[in-house]
């Protein structure tokens, strides 16, 4: 009798956690605390699911690019905007799962 192991491919895990977090956001915006505290815990594991897939990591390249686009863009003569900087770091802490994942995927690579 052999260990029996159940491997969801991850597509349908991608596929399930997007309906439990369709369902958590119904819930949260009624004002359910519990189901709006479920869903952002969701949105974590879904970037990280979303990461593994490669679909995040064009997603992340394209709105970094579009934020160091609008930094350049507000140059003036005593710097760059504020907001445009703070807005582009924003960008990154919120993409920092995916942007991880891809930094350990190329040191892998590389070594």
């Amino acid at each position: 009798m052999g260990l029996k192991t159940n491997i969801i491919p991850l597509a349908d895990q991608i596929r399930v956690v997007d309906a439990i977090m369709k369902n958590l956001r119904v819930g949260g915006r009624a004002g359910n605390v519990i189901a709006a505290e479920n869903y952002e815990v969701l949105k974590g594991v879904m970037v990280g699911l979303q990461a593994r897939q490669g679909i995040a990591k064009a997603d992340t390249i394209v709105e970094i690019e579009r934020g160091l686009d609008a930094v350049k863009r507000s140059q003036t003569a005593i710097g760059y905007d504020e907001g445009q900087m703070v807005a582009l770091a924003q960008t990154i802490i919120r993409r920092w799962p995916t942007l991880q994942q891809a930094l350990e995927q190329f040191e892998k690579e590389e070594a």
